[in-house]
């Protein structure tokens, strides 16, 4: 094997897990009025909302390495 083959899937590794850290956070989203923080329904689910666009943002689309477009993502 050489190393382009072990690097795609430890990076393939990474999205399945990025994968299912979104797929808990979006049943946590549906699960959340109902056992914790009721009365903060709101704040909670912002919450949710900016760790997972955060996720995506990172890994999806591709700015984790990223200094410039990252600073320049966050700064917008």
């Amino acid at each position: 094997m050489d190393t382009n083959t072990i690097n795609y899937k430890a990076e393939r590794a990474i999205y399945y897990k990025v994968l299912v850290g979104l797929l808990l956070l979006t049943a946590v989203t549906f699960v959340q009025p109902y056992l914790f923080m009721t009365h903060s329904t709101f704040l909670a689910q912002m919450a949710i909302a900016v760790i997972k666009a955060w996720l995506i943002v990172m890994y999806y689309m591709h700015l984790k390495g990223e200094k410039l477009i990252g600073a320049t993502v966050i700064f917008a």
